[in-house]
């Protein structure tokens, strides 16, 4: 992978690079928020008991559909998040392994899933990378991320922000410091024709994200933007920002992760998914046909 940085910026702990790679292999695939939104592709409980480690959803276009690993979806008996980067083959029908980020109800209160503006935090999408990984190789077929896991960081973030949800929502934890987020979420802007991010905090490397294309990066940058901020919100201590350091880093980890030993797994629907853990790093690679749809690489230490 050759990777070019077109912007680099910062605002006080967080730090965005944004860059392309080559070779870039474009194909045309809708974002999922974007499907689900016109009612392109239908997402529900998996039937009307629900289960809580699978969702349906039901692509009816002619066109290929991604959901990114860190998606969270809202509604129907709980809102949930996907374990891992799904893309969906034209009609068709898909069971999505997903966990629950939001403990205290199992009610409906919509029919279908709708799309969340953030992705989930990034000690979550850690935690929920490694395991997912770890069972897989017992379980090939597994994309089991540890529920108890998962709503155990929900509590974390909870506490870290004096939150109170009624239902353990880690939803209301955005929705309640939304106001204070918005100054995080508006100092970055997407840079035209940018393909990947690389996420700092206080100049140390959170995680690197290269998207298919141009259209699925622009729409994801902002949830990514989105889930990150309350990782880096509430630090005090501010180190200078430093470009080197970033730069530096982002090589150190694009030649780890190629470097990283990986096995291969088949993808939820379509695709192949490379999978990598290590003492430094944990995340996947999700290909199609040779062309790249989704890498997430993020850092441990």
């Amino acid at each position: 992978m050759k990777t070019t940085i077109k912007s680099l910026d910062h605002f006080k702990a967080l730090s965005v690079m944004q860059f392309d790679y080559e070779p870039l292999n474009v194909m045309k695939i809708l974002n999922g928020d974007d499907a689900i939104n016109t009612d392109k592709v239908e997402v529900s409980e998996i039937d009307t008991s629900g289960r809580v480690s699978h969702i349906l959803a039901i692509n009816k276009t002619d066109e290929f559909v991604f959901f990114a690993d860190g998606d969270i979806l809202r509604g129907a008996k709980q809102n949930r998040t996907l374990n891992t980067s799904i893309l969906m083959y034209p009609n068709k029908k898909v069971v999505i392994p997903v966990s629950c980020v939001e403990a205290g109800r199992w009610r409906f209160n919509s029919d279908k899933f709708k799309p969340e503006e953030f992705s989930k935090p990034i000690e979550m999408r850690k935690k929920m990378n490694q395991q997912v990984t770890k069972n897989k190789l017992s379980n090939p077929s597994s994309y089991d991320a540890n529920q108890g896991l998962v709503w155990d960081t929900v509590s974390q973030y909870s506490i870290s922000y004096n939150l109170k949800s009624s239902t353990s929502s880690y939803s209301d934890l955005i929705e309640n410091n939304k106001n204070n987020f918005k100054e995080f979420g508006n100092k970055f802007k997407y840079t035209e024709n940018s393909t990947g991010f690389a996420f700092y905090k206080n100049n140390k490397l959170i995680s690197i994200e290269a998207l298919n294309n141009q259209e699925l990066a622009k729409h994801h940058f902002s949830k990514l933007i989105n889930g990150i901020i309350p990782d880096v919100y509430q630090i005090e201590r501010i180190e200078n920002f430093d470009e080197k350091k970033c730069t530096d880093s982002f090589n150190y980890f694009i030649k780890s992760y190629l470097d990283e030993p990986y096995k291969l797994y088949p993808g939820v629907d379509a695709g192949t998914e490379k999978r990598f853990d290590s003492e430094i790093l944990t995340g996947f690679e999700l290909t199609y046909e040779n062309k790249l749809i989704h890498l997430s690489i993020l850092n441990l230490n």
